[in-house]
């Protein structure tokens, strides 16, 4: 197994630089199931950020990258049946999805809420505001 950085995803999604580009499938045309790319969920969030932030990649797109991320055979995700449980909830609010995984992470290690001075992120994402 080796780990895929985030700027490997974003070109591979992107396909904004034909070299990277090139190179990345040839990378991907190499990997499956017994020898996968690791996702970790940093590289996750990142992602979601970057393709947000700079590629202004709206969030239904997003939303579906991860999905293709999570049923690619060639890939293993870290901790997907929580992120699984993440685009579920995104999916079913208007929720920003990194918010959602945040809620879902801390739900699975036993938090009995998440506190944040993001309304938004209380309001759709299942935390709870720190007055």
């Amino acid at each position: 197994m080796i780990g895929l950085d985030t700027n490997l995803l974003v070109r591979f999604f992107m396909q904004d630089d034909t070299v990277q580009t090139a190179a990345v499938s040839r990378l991907f045309a190499t990997l499956h199931a017994k020898n996968p790319g690791f996702v970790s969920l940093v590289v996750l969030v990142e992602l979601h950020w970057v393709l947000e932030r700079f590629y202004r990649v709206d969030r239904e797109s997003r939303l579906v990258i991860t999905e293709s991320l999570l049923s690619a055979d060639q890939l293993k995700v870290e901790s997907s049946s929580v992120v699984r449980q993440a685009l579920a909830m995104s999916k079913g609010s208007s929720a920003d999805f990194p918010d959602c995984l945040i809620t879902k992470l801390d739900e699975s290690a036993g938090c009995e809420t998440v506190l944040t001075f993001d309304k938004a992120a209380a309001k759709h994402a299942g935390m709870s505001l720190l007055k």
